[in-house]
């Protein structure tokens, strides 16, 4: 029996040993396990100075981010971040949300390097519903949740790339995006600064928001790839890049980045 033929063979066994046993106590436990196990495995953490966004930071180099634009800002919590790692940095912030807006000015008063914006990014310049989340202003968002419970409010949209041509933005250094499943959106409204490749690294998020915006990974790299970017996930020490594959369809965060293919010296010190 071949090497190959054997490890079918257990595989098979297992599969079977797993199924006839579903309902048992302890193979449920098991299973429950295994979940937590991968979550852990696959980075699940939303806490940036832990799950790696805080440590790629500091692996770019110094001066590299000059112009850093912060979609989703909430309170400045990432954009302090970037503030620790890249002191020269221009931080140009948006938040969609009037409470978080005014929190977000509040943390950053006196701070001349970081720009507030009270209105979101979209696809195209719009009036468009806000979910509230009741429990928490982390989870207000553009897509409507399956258990949505809360406050509907209309709010400013606009694309990002009216934003640059009216601030004149010769480049943006990093553009990163955290708006609860509504990324993808944000990202097709800088389509015309993307495609200059006047962007050289995005950071968005791919977790379990995306079932409820209906939208895979798949669809960033069918978006970004070919506009020259190689995508990679979040992990805590490292960018981890790699091709596009359906196993990577887990609905689990926090992070992904894409970097410009052509900037070979910074996904190197990335990964």
């Amino acid at each position: 029996m071949s090497t190959r033929t054997f490890v079918t063979s257990v595989k098979h066994s297992v599969f079977e040993f797993v199924r006839s046993r579903s309902d048992n106590r302890i193979v449920r436990r098991l299973a429950h396990a295994c979940q937590v196990f991968l979550k852990a495995y696959r980075n699940n953490d939303h806490n940036a100075r832990n799950n790696g966004e805080a440590v790629y930071l500091l692996k770019v180099p110094a001066g590299e981010l000059a112009c850093v634009v912060d979609v989703g800002a909430h309170h400045g919590e990432w954009a302090a971040l970037v503030r620790n790692a890249q002191p020269e940095a221009v931080i140009h912030c948006f938040e969609v949300t009037p409470g978080s807006a005014r929190e977000l000015v509040r943390a950053t008063d006196g701070d001349d390097r970081v720009v507030v914006n009270a209105f979101g990014l979209g696809r195209i310049d719009e009036r468009r519903t806000l979910f509230l989340n009741e429990h928490s202003s982390d989870l207000n968002s553009l897509v409507r949740h399956a258990d949505h419970r809360g406050t509907d409010i209309m709010v400013e949209i606009r694309t990002g790339d009216s934003y640059v041509s009216e601030h004149a933005l010769a480049h943006i250094d990093l553009l990163k995006i955290d708006t609860e499943g509504h990324d993808i959106e944000v990202l097709r409204g800088f389509s015309e600064t993307l495609a200059k490749g006047a962007i050289t690294m995005v950071q968005f998020e791919y977790n379990e928001w995306n079932i409820h915006s209906r939208v895979l990974l798949a669809d960033f790299y069918d978006l970004l790839e070919p506009l020259g970017f190689t995508i990679g996930k979040v992990k805590p020490d490292r960018i981890e890049f790699m091709p596009y594959s359906t196993a990577e369809e887990t609905w689990v965060g926090p992070a992904c980045v894409a970097v410009l293919r052509s900037r070979q010296d910074l996904i190197a010190r990335l990964s």
